[in-house]
């Protein structure tokens, strides 16, 4: 702090030394409450100077890859030169005061810069220099560095005044650093997640682009080869003779067994791909999957739908008709059930789908952590593709409720004007 040549008497001195308590205390409380440097720093360097009165302040931190103390934010005396600045941490005198502070881990008081063999000339009108260190466990992190225009403009007491702040700007710093670095980390774990999930999606889109390749090429070579076949053996049967009964038997069979298979590989094309998704939409193509399923497994399926539904966009057509396949096939082959319903809700903005069977239920929070249900990790991994998210309410002896909810505008299909 600046002062005169007189010593004041001694009850001025102890007020003088009790009101510098009071703004110390007051200071470090409101630097502590500060979590990232680039808050803190700036606020630090004008809290400090303008309590006490300072020309100009910095605060320099090491840079242990370089061993250099390094200016992080200053204020007075020519700022902008300042910021940036570096210093070798070292006791020879290329490092200035704020180097061999650094390096010794010990304050430094040039009353008089011009007398001061380490004194670093950055700007003209500096005439006396404090700096001490900031330090965490006996190693040095920084310093704190003020500068006076007066010679012995700056002096023991302010030596003191910074010395008692350091230890808690030097907490508020570490932390602030270890604040900034976390949060880096988890911005860098966020965009690693973004970006496995948009391999996620893209991976998803490439499996149902060849699927749809893989059920058109079934559907215009397998198909036509054994309606060929089929054909074949009708046009036999009518030019076999009256007494080639036996043949005519086994001609039969072998169409019975050919239309069998015509049957069953249009289930395996409708489960590659729904061809009615794109020509109907996402409910016709559910109800005609939900009548197949209930022939199949004998078990109750029923489709209901609350409020007013939406017209649903390509991605999210495919995505609820993958996921409510994956549910179903799930009830139907763990869940024992009789029952299943399948409901849409659409109500302010948000669509929320739901599957509830009345079967046996399971333990949901073993299934998931165990990871033994790989069809619940594709069901949320799908959902949250296209911004939904997935829960589980399951009890053993209970049934199940596997749910999902989205944003409307996220599966919404956008109307073009032509």
């Amino acid at each position: 702090m600046q002062s005169g040549i007189t010593t004041p008497p001694a009850d001025q001195l102890n007020r003088q030394r009790e009101l510098e308590l009071t703004l110390i205390y007051q200071t470090a409380q409101q630097i502590t409450q500060l979590q990232s440097l680039s808050e803190l720093l700036p606020h630090l360097v004008t809290e400090v100077s303008r309590t006490f009165n300072y020309n100009s302040m910095g605060v320099l931190l090491v840079d242990k890859a370089t061993n250099e103390i390094v200016v992080r934010e200053t204020i007075g005396l020519e700022r902008e030169k300042h910021l940036g600045f570096r210093l070798p941490i070292t006791a020879g005198v290329e490092g200035g005061i704020v180097g061999w502070v650094a390096y010794n881990g010990q304050p430094y008081l040039a009353a008089d810069v011009r007398t001061s063999p380490r004194y670093v000339k950055t700007v003209e009108a500096t005439r006396s220099e404090l700096a001490v260190p900031l330090k965490i466990k006996d190693e040095v992190i920084g310093v704190l560095d003020v500068q006076s225009v007066l010679v012995n403009g700056l002096t023991e007491e302010d030596e003191f005044i910074l010395s008692t702040l350091a230890s808690q700007i030097a907490i508020a710093v570490e932390n602030a650093r270890l604040y900034e670095e976390l949060a880096q980390a988890h911005a860098e774990i966020q965009r690693k997640a973004d970006q496995l999930q948009r391999l996620l999606a893209r991976t998803v889109d490439l499996q149902e682009e060849e699927r749809r390749r893989i059920a058109a090429d079934i559907h215009d070579s397998v198909i036509q080869l054994i309606y060929g076949a089929l054909y074949e053996t009708e046009g036999t049967l009518q030019r076999l003779p009256p007494n080639a009964a036996a043949t005519q038997v086994d001609l039969q069979n072998i169409q019975t067994s050919l239309k069998q298979a015509i049957s069953e590989i249009y289930k395996a094309i409708y489960d590659l791909w729904p061809a009615s998704l794109d020509e109907m939409g996402l409910f016709p193509s559910l109800r005609s999957y939900m009548v197949q399923y209930e022939e199949d497994t004998g078990i109750s399926c029923r489709l209901r739908i609350q409020g007013n539904p939406i017209r649903f966009n390509p991605p999210a057509r495919i995505t609820l008709f993958r996921i409510l396949q994956e549910a179903l096939y799930n009830v139907r082959k763990h869940a024992q059930a009789t029952e299943v319903e399948v409901i849409f809700t659409f109500q302010e903005g948000r669509v929320k789908v739901m599957v509830q069977d009345n079967g046996i239920g399971f333990d949901q929070e073993k299934a998931m952590a165990e990871r033994q249900h790989l069809g619940l990790i594709s069901m949320r991994e799908r959902a949250e593709n296209i911004g939904g998210t997935f829960t589980i309410e399951s009890k053993p002896g209970r049934g199940s409720v596997v749910a999902w909810e989205f944003l409307q505008d996220r599966l919404e299909r956008e109307e073009r004007n032509d």
